[in-house]
């Protein structure tokens, strides 16, 4: 049998007994449901705020809720950890909310020339932040705020966000104590640079919810949706960051998430000032990658993966998302450029001088020694080799050639990309 990866998921002790212990009381009938109106009340709980602003964000929790309870086929773990991540995403909002009204002059300023890296997972595109993130002018999202983005008034009187960073440690060690195999794919760490993506879970609008589980309902919703909604939903997001920057001027953001991929529109209408970077991959070794990814933490939630499954969902996804990236591209090309990730990978530096000509920003000595210092720290299948095979999830060659019709080999792109 091959080595991969992604075999059988991992079952902590711990975890045996909770699902044990769950299953007796999930068979009497004694496990609570999931619902929109006990969320919302245990966000109001936990952080004595009451004001979630605009009810928008309803129909997506109610779809999710649903989706959780009837679609995800969670083990009573995975529903007790799917019922949290809603309450925390909840209480976020609350708390984003409450400091808004605290502090409504941040609203006012523009976010300070966005660069943000975007293209399908497993691109490259976790390489390339983390080479932008060394230049000392720019300023990365942390995993502390883009998973707590706002402090509560107790911890603004303080100035200390200190209880936000143990959270995040918290939970950062909880995942790969959870999936000990989960570096080999994504390696977070608590005090790293991380994807926006996780700031969209606030508003309930987001493909991050789909690493936890399969809701195909909630998918339609997603790619469903108006213009008008699409942009609803990034001005929110776009609201957080500028919680987030808080008054600094002087250091650009650079940002990353795959999930903008398929929203790169409605992104760059809501974010003038942001700049793109598309990175690209061959898809026959991105899609059985990302879908060794999803199932790793799809499977800490439940006992019934489906794995052969997953190829013809992932591929379906990220082939709309490069069909919509395509359009955005006739709109707002002047502020987009496009990277191969084995160019990337050959010339990492060069690259990154490339990209900072293409936009503008300035390159310095310093950037360029971080970005050194960071390969020599960070060498490539540093945690494990990553190993899949695309018909280990259900695909075959042919079925990627078909599905990807026109995307690769990018031969005008590669002519092109910075």
């Amino acid at each position: 049998m091959t080595n991969y990866t992604l075999n059988q998921p991992f079952r902590p002790v711990g975890v045996k007994l909770f699902n044990g212990i769950g299953g007796v009381v999930r068979n009497l009938g004694g496990e609570r449901t999931i619902t929109v109106d006990r969320v919302l009340a245990a966000g109001r709980s936990a952080t004595g705020l009451k004001d979630y602003g605009r009810d928008d964000f309803l129909e997506p929790l109610q779809i999710l809720c649903e989706e959780f309870e009837n679609s995800a086929k969670l083990h009573p773990f995975g529903h007790y950890c799917m019922n949290r991540l809603l309450v925390q995403h909840a209480s976020n909002r609350l708390l984003v909310e409450d400091a808004w009204k605290r502090h409504p002059e941040f609203l006012t300023q523009p976010l300070n020339r966005p660069l943000y890296v975007v293209g399908m997972p497993r691109t490259g595109t976790t390489l390339l932040y983390n080479l932008l993130s060394q230049d000392p002018n720019s300023r990365p999202l942390m995993v502390w705020e883009t998973l707590y983005p706002a402090l509560s008034p107790k911890e603004e009187r303080k100035q200390n966000d200190s209880y936000r960073r143990w959270k995040a440690n918290f939970a950062v060690k909880a995942m790969n104590r959870l999936a000990p195999n989960l570096k080999q794919v994504h390696a977070i760490e608590p005090d790293s640079p991380e994807e926006c993506g996780w700031l969209m879970n606030n508003s309930f609008v987001s493909l991050m919810f789909l690493l936890d589980a399969v809701l195909p309902r909630y998918f339609d919703y997603y790619k469903n949706m108006s213009d008008e909604r699409q942009l609803e939903v990034y001005d929110y997001y776009k609201k957080q960051l500028q919680l987030l920057q808080a008054g600094e001027q002087k250091k650009h953001w650079i940002l990353k998430s795959p999930v903008h991929q398929a929203t790169l529109a409605p992104l760059m209408e809501t974010i003038p000032e942001a700049n793109i970077i598309q990175t690209h991959r061959d898809p026959k070794k991105v899609v059985p990658s990302c879908c060794s990814l999803i199932c790793m933490t799809r499977g800490i939630f439940s006992d019934h993966l489906d794995i052969q499954k997953s190829g013809p969902e992932l591929a379906e996804r990220m082939s709309i998302a490069i069909e919509n990236s395509k359009k955005a591209k006739e709109k707002f090309g002047d502020r987009m450029t496009d990277v191969v990730f084995d160019n990337l990978v050959k010339d990492p530096i060069g690259t990154v001088k490339g990209i900072y000509e293409r936009f503008g920003y300035e390159y310095s000595d310093a950037m360029e020694a971080g970005m050194k210092q960071w390969l020599a720290n960070n060498p490539q299948g540093k945690h494990g080799a990553h190993k899949y095979e695309l018909e280990q999830f259900g695909l075959s060659n042919a079925d990627i050639d078909r599905c990807f019709e026109g995307y690769w080999p990018p031969t005008e792109m590669a002519a092109t990309a910075t």
